[in-house]
């Protein structure tokens, strides 16, 4: 099939940047477009009038802009459609793929203008679709005097009616931008593309079912609609249906059909929500309301002497979870860690991404004394090599995460300001332009500072009827107070919860030599006294038993597993001399 660019004499070097939805419309196997009876009439209406019938589009992405369009071409084609419009042809003009093509910002203009005057020589035929109409953030990757240039070129099409107009654009864009736009209001008539209710959705995946039961063989049970829309709603917040959806039913069905399943089921759309969302599907398919009410109990019998902390943590969490409709923006906890090195402000986030989004991977540490200057902020969005910085990094490979940053102390204010910003948004957004949301992740600040004595630039803080009189911190950590969920100040640690984390970590050293050598650990019982006592007489810090049982205790056990000992029989982990000694008892 011709892609129309040749009867339309269109250089090939423009090809690249369009689409011929006309033709796009003719494929047989498209997928039927559902409802949008009303929009669609708007769209022709607006066409047909003498005066404002250019048209902006607006809607969020994953409504369907590109779909309605490609639909209305189709009506063009089977000549259902007003006279005046029969024959004409839709083509789509991705504004950012064109402004980020490589070229140099004089080309870039150049070329733009050459584009329209050809489209302009078959203007009787052609309707273009400008997607993604964003000028400010696609010409802020170029020179200002080009910006300029390429708003002025459009302006001067759009006044001119030399060609049939429609732009798509976001509500954000819209409202921030066009709308209070005098040139804009004169020149277009606006089409809002809402996002359909919950009862539409049903009624398109309904619509729709047949063509994916066809193209992959298998059949769609209609419970599987709910299922969708559910999981759709709850793992993808920041797109919107009926597009999300879609495309969870085509990869659900896609990886029902390689692994040769006639039918679709639910653990078909847990793993399909795990290859998005990087989650483990037996995490996915909870409840998470359920889910976030059980971690209190996790919590407690991994985490010594902290029950009042992780009460007040998982309260948080839940209530977020709770109200997640209410407030889809937002994240699912804020949080000011206080306490002395080695109570365990760490391990309790580690713990916390554990269970709730399956992986101590999940947590993601930024260490942000690495922003000591004004404008060292701009590192968290953009790296030095113009990519991603070290906070648009971990939105981007981690969406399910707890966000711990420490060293808040020794950040400049313009940073913590920032991301108080941020918090408060809701979201930031990359150096292109590219939205990154806050909701699905939990944001802990970590302070260490407790103890010391008030200076003259040092203050204590209260928040609600929390009084921290302890805690000595410089005055601009105290702006932290005003947006934070929940400060939890973690308790010291005395000497018999010392010693139990000292048997907790032998007893996890123990699991792992069972799980992989097959054999079994014993310890003296002197040991994890001898380490209780060292940690109290170091400050109470559990740091040193971490590391003491790694480099002393587990590492020389695998070595001695590894290396001459027998394949069976108990291994003996001794104190003698204050030293680590590792014997086994052999099996004849």
């Amino acid at each position: 099939m011709s892609n129309g660019f040749e009867k339309l004499k269109i250089s090939e070097k423009f090809h690249t940047f369009l689409e011929n939805l006309s033709e796009q419309a003719e494929i047989k196997d498209r997928i039927p477009f559902i409802g949008r009876d009303k929009e669609l009439e708007a769209v022709m209406e607006t066409l047909l009038r003498k005066l404002k019938s250019n048209i902006l589009l607006v809607g969020k992405p994953g409504v369907g802009k590109t779909a309605l369009i490609t639909e209305f071409a189709s009506r063009i084609n089977s000549g259902d459609i007003h006279p005046s419009l029969k024959g004409k042809v839709i083509f789509e003009l991705s504004m950012n793929r064109f402004f980020f093509s490589g070229k140099s910002d004089n080309n870039r203009v150049k070329e733009f203008e050459d584009l329209f005057e050809e489209l302009i020589k078959d203007r009787d035929r052609i309707i273009l679709f400008l997607n993604e109409v964003e000028i400010e953030s696609i010409t802020g990757s170029i020179k200002e005097e080009n910006s300029i240039g390429i708003r002025n070129l459009l302006k001067s099409y759009f006044i001119n009616r030399e060609l049939k107009l429609i732009a798509a654009t976001t509500p954000d864009y819209y409202y921030r931008s066009m709308k209070s736009d005098d040139f804009m209001s004169m020149n277009f008539t606006t089409v809002f593309l809402e996002e359909p209710e919950r009862s539409e959705v049903l009624k398109i995946f309904n619509g729709i079912s047949g063509y994916f039961e066809n193209y992959y063989s298998l059949k769609i049970r209609k419970d599987m609609f709910n299922k969708i829309y559910e999981f759709s709603h709850r793992f993808i917040p920041h797109r919107y249906f009926p597009g999300k959806g879609v495309e969870l039913l085509d990869a659900s069905c896609s990886k029902a059909s390689v692994k040769g399943e006639r039918r679709l089921t639910a653990e078909n759309i847990y793993k399909s929500i795990s290859d998005i969302t990087k989650l483990p599907p037996n995490i996915i398919e909870l409840d998470p309301i359920k889910h976030a009410s059980g971690m209190f109990s996790y919590l407690k019998k991994k985490v010594v002497n902290q029950n009042i902390v992780l009460k007040e943590i998982v309260r948080v969490i839940k209530l977020s979870r709770y109200e997640k409709d209410k407030a889809e923006q937002r994240s699912e906890g804020v949080f000011l860690f206080l306490g002395p090195p080695g109570v365990g402000k760490n391990f309790v986030a580690g713990e916390i991404s554990k269970y709730l989004f399956g992986s101590d991977e999940k947590l993601r540490v930024i260490d942000l004394s690495e922003y000591k200057k004004p404008e060292d902020n701009s590192k968290l969005i953009v790296g030095e090599d113009g990519e991603m910085g070290d906070m648009i990094k971990e939105f981007e490979l981690h969406p399910f995460s707890v966000i711990f940053f420490e060293n808040i102390d020794k950040t400049h204010k313009a940073t913590l300001t920032f991301l108080k910003e941020m918090l408060s948004k809701g979201e930031v957004l990359d150096q292109r332009g590219k939205k990154y949301y806050v909701s699905n992740k939990i944001f802990i600040f970590s302070l260490t500072k407790i103890g010391d004595e008030v200076s003259q630039n040092q203050i204590g803080f209260v928040k609600g009827n929390k009084t921290l009189n302890r805690l000595i911190v410089p005055p601009k950590i105290v702006d932290i107070l005003d947006w934070v969920d929940e400060i939890i100040e973690f308790s010291p640690l005395c000497k018999e919860s010392l010693e139990k984390i000292a048997v907790n970590e032998m007893k996890n050293i123990a699991e792992e030599i069972s799980k992989r050598f097959g054999r079994k650990l014993i310890f003296d019982k002197k040991i994890s006294k001898m380490l209780s006592a060292r940690a109290e007489e170091r400050g109470g810090s559990a740091h040193m038993i971490v590391e003491f049982v790694e480099r002393q205790i587990r590492l020389k056990v695998i070595d001695y597993t590894t290396g001459n000992s027998s394949e069976s029989g108990n291994i003996y982990v001794k104190l003698k001399n204050n030293r680590i000694e590792i014997t086994e008892n052999k099996k004849k």
